[in-house]
Parts: C-alpha cells; sequence; structure tokens
C-alpha cells in the first residue's frame, strides 16, 4: 500500500455545533481524528469530554437479540431512515422484546427434548421387566427405586450381607453401570437409600401413573413429538418476524454504530 498524504486539521468552533461537525468530518470519509491536546503545549485550561455514550447500551441489546438467534448484522445505507433517538431506542427494546420471548421459548422447548431424549435413554434400560408400577408405587409397606449403579459399587453389595434389605437386582448394563431396581420396607427406606447413595447410586424417577417401563417409553416419545411440531412452530414464528424487520433492522443497526462511532470522538 503506498503512504499517502495527510493534512492536519484543527476545529473549532460552539460546542452545541460539535455533533453536527463530527457527522460531516465522519460521512466525508477522510477523517481521522485525534487527541487535541497533543497538539497544544499548554492544556491546563482544557477539559476533555466525558460524557456516557447514550447509543451503546441500544446497539449492544441489538447485538446480544440477534447473535442469539445466529444470525448476522451487516451495514446498510440508512438515507432512508427518518427514526429519531428515542424511536431507535424504542425499535430496539421493541425487537429484543419480542424475538427474545420466541428466542427463550425455542431454547426451552430445545432444553426440554433433551431431557425427554435422555429419559427414553434412561427407561429403555427397563424394558422387559413386567413390572406394574402403578401397582408397585400403590404399595403401603414397600418403596421401590430404579436407577443405575456403577459396577464397582455392585460388587461391594457383598459386604453388606448382614443387612437383609440391600438387595439390587440388575436389568441391564453399559460399560460402567447396571441399571436395575431395590425395594426396601417402608421403616428401613432411609438407611438402604442412605447405603445406596454412599454406593453412588443414582436414582431416576419414574412416574407412578404409567402403568410398565413400556407405557413410560411409549409417553415420552409421545412428548417428545409433541415438542417437535412446537418447535417447528417457534421457529416459523422466528423466520416470519426476521423477513418483516431484517430490512428496519439492519438500518437501525447501521444508525446506532454511526451514532456510537461520532459519540466516541466527541472525546478528542
Amino acid at each position: 500500500m503506498a503512504v499517502l498524504k495527510v493534512k492536519v486539521a484543527s476545529i473549532i468552533g460552539m460546542m452545541d455545533q460539535l455533533d453536527n461537525v463530527i457527522r460531516v468530518c465522519g460521512q466525508s470519509g477522510c477523517f481521522h481524528p485525534d487527541d487535541a491536546l497533543s497538539f497544544y503545549s499548554d492544556t491546563h485550561n482544557f477539559t476533555p469530554i466525558a460524557e456516557e455514550n447514550p447509543y451503546a447500551p441500544s446497539l449492544q441489546l441489538l447485538k446480544d437479540t440477534v447473535a442469539a438467534g445466529s444470525v448476522h448484522l451487516r451495514l446498510v445505507d440508512t438515507s432512508g431512515l427518518t427514526f429519531s433517538d428515542d424511536q431507535l431506542s424504542d425499535y430496539v427494546n421493541r425487537l429484543a422484546g419480542t424475538l427474545g420471548a420466541l428466542q427463550s421459548n425455542q431454547a426451552a422447548i430445545r432444553q426440554e427434548m433433551e431431557d425427554l431424549s435422555k429419559a427414553v435413554v434412561e427407561v429403555s434400560h427397563f424394558l422387559g421387566l413386567e413390572l406394574d408400577l402403578e401397582e408397585i408405587f400403590a404399595c403401603q409397606y414397600i418403596k421401590v427405586r430404579f436407577g443405575r449403579l456403577p459396577k464397582e459399587s455392585f460388587h461391594k453389595l457383598n459386604s453388606y450381607n448382614d443387612n437383609p434389605y440391600i438387595l439390587f437386582f440388575p436389568c441391564t448394563e453399559d460399560k460402567t453401570h447396571y441399571w436395575g431396581v431395590y425395594f426396601s420396607p417402608i421403616e428401613y427406606v432411609d438407611e438402604v437409600d442412605r447405603i445406596f447413595s454412599s454406593l453412588y447410586f443414582e436414582r431416576l424417577r419414574i412416574s407412578a401413573t404409567d402403568s410398565t417401563p413400556e407405557d413410560r417409553l411409549k409417553a415420552l416419545q409421545g412428548e417428545i413429538e409433541a415438542h417437535k411440531k412446537a418447535l417447528v412452530e417457534v421457529e416459523q414464528q422466528i423466520s416470519d418476524f426476521w423477513k418483516a424487520e431484517e430490512t428496519k433492522c439492519m438500518q437501525v443497526y447501521s444508525r446506532l454504530e454511526e451514532l456510537n462511532t461520532y459519540f466516541g470522538i466527541r472525546k478528542y
């Protein structure tokens, strides 16, 4: 790149014209601000302008809101935008409120689907038990716990042979755990729970309204399908909203970037 000559210009004027002058300099496309204090030897009567940027909060809110939707902001021509500063702020707040609510709903649905998918994997370990869960959970004198136990802990159960209530029934296994169930008389459940907890038993809570693990699996799969439909709906709402607001959003973003930059020049 060739070296270009530059000219140094000192601009002196009334403070109520400062923003207009900065805008003209910025729009010229060939202006670079420098610290005025560096050009004068006697600056004891100079006071740098230190004010809070009124455009920064709206600009950051807009960036954060749009970034959450994986949309890329871009600078566009703003000559057709007639918004005042208050209207710029109001627009950003409205967009952030509407789009933010849709994005939060979208994130919540996705999290619920992830939790349901994990539950499907977990309950699959108990298929084929032929247990009527409603009857089991209706027992007045017996408590049941479904879950998984590390294989190392499973082998330690032999050290509790003197306790007739420490019994674990494996159903399936993976590389690190046995998935199964244990029962306890209600009067000993606290002690049994404490022992299994010390053995790092991880409990899986299965709803008592499901008659069998197979029914539980079917119910979970139905919930996942319902959430998939809800996710499609909210994603369509986001898409429709963005199509309607994209042009205006880019204009507001570009204007805020411009105003934010010009305001930052004031300190020079």
